[in-house]
């Protein structure tokens, strides 16, 4: 059985938990995407084989990509029991709106896109702590 038939048991995927409303440009998400394939009946399918590639995209349905890039450790993943892991995911991009959109291997099941997610900009510059001393001993 091909990767692609193999995948056609699972009626759809969904993300295993709801992904982070809030990330900053160029860094990791707080919460990493777990893309899980799922039978007819709304169970795991763990026999599920085949590629869950992500992507960003700038609009709910998933169709216009986002201007910035998505990275991580991979952004084509197998499914491993069912579920297919990602790590490192990063959005670099303006601020602004954005949503990540799963597509299993051979496009058989739609694109599952997220909720949306706000990306900022994280804070820049330095602070003191403590103010330095107005004067030095020599010493």
């Amino acid at each position: 059985m091909s990767r692609v038939q193999a995948l056609t048991t699972s009626a759809s995927i969904k993300y295993q938990k709801p992904l982070s409303s809030t990330a900053t440009s160029c860094r990791a998400l707080g919460v990493q995407p777990v893309v899980e394939a799922v039978k007819v009946d709304g169970t795991t399918d763990a026999s599920a084989s085949g590629t869950v590639t992500l992507a960003a995209y700038s609009d709910s349905s998933c169709s216009s990509a986002a201007s910035g890039s998505l990275t991580a450790a991979a952004l084509s993943v197998d499914f491993v029991s069912g579920y297919a892991s990602f790590t490192n995911v990063a959005y670099t991009g303006a601020a602004g709106t954005i949503y990540l959109g799963a597509t299993a291997s051979g496009g058989v099941i739609p694109v599952k896109c997220s909720d949306a997610i706000t990306v900022g900009y994280g804070t820049t510059g330095l602070a003191f702590s403590q103010q330095p001393s107005a004067s030095i001993t020599a010493g």
